[in-house]
């Protein structure tokens, strides 16, 4: 597991997880004004892929909050995720 890296007023953040070695999700991180937004994306035939899901979030502790929770769950669930 790769803990997530604190995000940045700066920085645009992007995560790649597999599961047993398939790419399994995206998570990217992005300004938008004020606010940060996280989108998700499953991939793969099962997950109806290809469907991104933003969060829209106030402020940056929050995104971060959301995105370390987010990385955490998915190791727990056996999944590999590292910071592409």
């Amino acid at each position: 597991m790769e803990a997530a890296a604190r995000l940045t007023d700066l920085m645009t953040s992007e995560w790649r997880v597999q599961h047993e070695g398939i790419p399994f999700a995206a998570v990217a991180t992005r300004r938008d004004g004020a606010d940060v937004v996280v989108s998700t994306q499953l991939l793969g035939q099962a997950a109806k892929a290809d469907r991104i899901r933003p969060y829209r979030f106030r402020d940056l502790n929050a995104a971060d909050s959301f995105v370390r929770d987010l990385v955490m769950s998915f190791s727990y669930l056996g999944c590999q995720v590292a910071q592409a």
